[in-house]
């Protein structure tokens, strides 16, 4: 049976009024329309795109410990980089309350909210889009309207080349570690390079 997009929709933004602060509805809403130009600019789904972006944070609100004990009441095994890293793991919850609240069985959905935040290797071209529309929606302060519009007339691959080492390069000037799976990432852009 086909999945119902729209049913789907309404009930996604029905979560999102009951568990996102006023901010993070915001960004979801325009994560969720760059994804959805992205999508049409090349050629894929827009309605998947839409969803995706707008369920990405549906979880981001919620205290660490409310995000494990649902993960853990899913019965889902968490990889060695989601336990060493719990502040990832609202994608993953955001992906399971779309699959086991909602009725979502849409693995490329699935993928994407998983891996927004760190972007994997060999991810679809979904999970691409949504990583980058994430990275680069137009409330974010640290990306200027004209990087941005340069971007977006690239191709998806070279889009997430560009954010992943933007990505890279912003977490080591903060002396912030870049999470394993952006590194397996970066190592797959530039074996294609």
């Amino acid at each position: 049976m086909a999945m119902d997009y729209t049913k789907l929709k309404k009930s996604v933004i029905k979560k999102n009024k009951k568990y996102l602060k006023f901010q993070r509805k915001n960004h979801v809403k325009r994560v969720a329309k760059l994804a959805s130009q992205i999508a049409i600019t090349h050629g894929m789904d827009p309605q998947k795109a839409e969803i995706a972006g707008l369920a990405h944070d549906m979880a981001r609100n919620w205290p660490k410990q409310k995000v494990l004990r649902y993960i853990e009441s899913c019965n889902f095994p968490l990889s060695k980089e989601e336990g060493d890293n719990p502040y990832m793991l609202h994608g993953l919850a955001a992906a399971l309350i779309l699959r086991n609240q909602l009725g979502c069985k849409d693995e490329k959905i699935f993928e994407a909210l998983r891996y927004h935040t760190t972007g994997r290797a060999y991810m679809s071209k979904l999970a691409k889009l949504l990583f980058i529309a994430d990275y680069i929606e137009p409330g974010r302060s640290y990306i200027s309207g004209k990087w941005r519009k340069k971007l977006l007339n690239k191709s998806l691959d070279t889009m997430l080349e560009k954010v992943t080492k933007r990505m890279i390069k912003h977490q080591a000037e903060k002396r912030k570690a870049t999470h394993p799976w952006t590194e397996e990432l970066y190592k797959e852009i530039m074996r294609h390079e």
